[in-house]
């Protein structure tokens, strides 16, 4: 009895670990399931709780049935791939998380680290539903900005045309430079370029054969401050030639070495009556009329005593974005060859690489994509307002009263944004209101005129 016991318990041991293997091996096989079919796919930005607009999308992906893999212990998101597209082509995308959504369990949300693009796809490895599979399922994904906008917020661009940094020229000042009917005809020719309405064109001749020339003695300096009419700058024209502003008197500009620092561009000083004087250096006076234009519009805010760091980011801002729409009309200026276009192209990079409020637009803050705002070159400035601070080590202090000017540009400027206006000085509101008055357009046309590629 113990025998035959024995052998019916190893019997039943030997059925039992059969069994069991058989168990196993059915749990480990892979059955395919049916393949869904993507209905559509659409992106939509996430927003911050304080309203900001992140570098990053949910992408919804609805199927026409629920969305089953055969495996359940593998994440969803390791069988999704967004392909972004980008100017000159497209990059494959890890997908940061994925969820099932929807009544049916016919959706699933997605979560990239970037602005998607419009003609960007979403892609399913159809090993998710059928073992061994090596193809996948690919929809368009609607709702992406345009492809260049997605890229200028998705990272830093860098120049790709030498001719756009390099110096090739020194303009020597000729004949021209001081004949005031040239000049006059070289506005009429600026303005006719940047397409200014008949009306602009009239105020501003009319304004440039008004000018005292005892203020303004050069008829390039004249040339360049009457084309300000029409642009949000134009407030500068009075504040500089009337009593109207801080000094209650007229100030005068020149063609002269900056007082103290001699090499600067240009420089404001007030003599013992309080009245100003714009001095702009000499080498300057054989540079088109355009690129002196963005100084008298910088130089003009400076009308007290004291300068701070925010004030020169303002400043420079302001005089950056007047020459976005200079060099987005008249494309050719990006290629002078100039010192002063080397210079403010390099400006209006740092400005487009920046911006928290709006990253695909132009900023002063750093974007959060974007570790250098000018690569390719030596600086290590994170955004526009540290290249502008590093530019001027000679200021020791942020804040200074809020110039009267600056606080003009911005009224006109808000009401291109939309916005309340706000304190120009106050660096996270300048941000915003530059990111939302830009145009897209005119950020396209001057990124072309750049010839900006997406870093490496």
């Amino acid at each position: 009895m113990i025998v035959g016991s024995q052998a019916w318990r190893a019997g039943a041991v030997g059925w039992l670990a059969a069994a069991v293997l058989a168990a196993a091996a059915a749990c480990g096989r892979e059955t395919a399931v049916e393949t869904p079919r993507i209905v559509s796919a659409s992106a939509e930005r996430e927003i911050s709780a304080t309203g900001v607009a992140e570098v990053k999308s949910r992408i919804r992906v609805q199927f026409d049935r629920e969305f089953r893999t055969i495996r359940r212990d593998i994440p969803l998101a390791s069988y999704f791939t967004v392909i972004l597209a980008v100017p000159g082509g497209e990059r494959e995308l890890f997908v940061e998380s994925a969820e099932r959504a929807g009544e049916r369990g016919n959706v699933v949300e997605l979560v990239v680290d970037v602005v998607v693009s419009e003609g960007s796809r979403v892609a399913v490895e159809r090993r998710a539903f059928v073992p061994g599979a090596t193809d996948r399922l690919e929809a368009r994904i609607e709702g992406g900005l345009p492809v260049g906008q997605a890229a200028l917020a998705n990272g830093a661009w860098q120049f790709t045309d030498p001719a756009v940094v390099e110096e090739t020229q020194e303009p020597v000042p000729t004949a021209v430079d001081a004949d005031s009917a040239a000049m006059r005809a070289a506005l009429q020719a600026h303005l006719r370029a940047r397409g200014a309405s008949a009306a602009v064109e009239a105020a501003a001749l009319s304004l440039y054969d008004a000018i005292p020339v005892q203020l303004v003695p050069s008829p390039k300096a004249r040339a360049a401050l009457a084309a300000l009419t029409g642009t949000f700058a134009q407030p500068a024209i009075a504040w500089l030639l009337t009593n109207e502003n801080c000094t209650g008197q007229p100030a005068s500009i020149v063609f002269a070495p900056p007082p103290e620092f001699p090499e600067m561009l240009a420089r404001v000083t007030h003599d013992t009556g309080g009245r100003r004087t714009v001095w702009l250096n000499p080498r300057l006076e054989g540079e088109r009329l355009e690129f002196l234009m963005p100084l008298l519009a910088h130089e003009a805010i400076h009308c007290d005593t004291f300068d701070g760091r925010w004030e020169e980011v303002a400043a420079t801002a302001f005089d950056s974005f007047l020459y976005l729409h200079l060099v987005a009309a008249i494309p050719e200026l990006a290629r002078a060859g100039t010192p002063m276009a080397r210079t403010l192209n390099t400006d209006l990079l740092a400005l487009l690489n920046s911006g928290r409020w709006v990253p695909e637009s132009v900023g002063v803050l750093p974007s959060p994509k974007v570790s250098n705002a000018l690569p390719g070159s030596t600086s290590a400035a994170d955004s526009f307002a540290e290249h502008v601070v590093q530019a001027y080590g000679m200021i020791r202090f942020n804040e200074s009263p809020t110039e009267e000017l600056a606080r003009q540009y911005t009224r006109i400027l808000a009401g291109v944004a939309g916005l309340p206006e706000g304190d120009p000085f106050q660096l996270g509101y300048l941000d915003r209101l530059l990111g939302q008055a830009a145009h897209p357009a005119v950020i396209a046309a001057a990124v072309q005129a750049l010839r900006l590629a997406p870093a490496p």
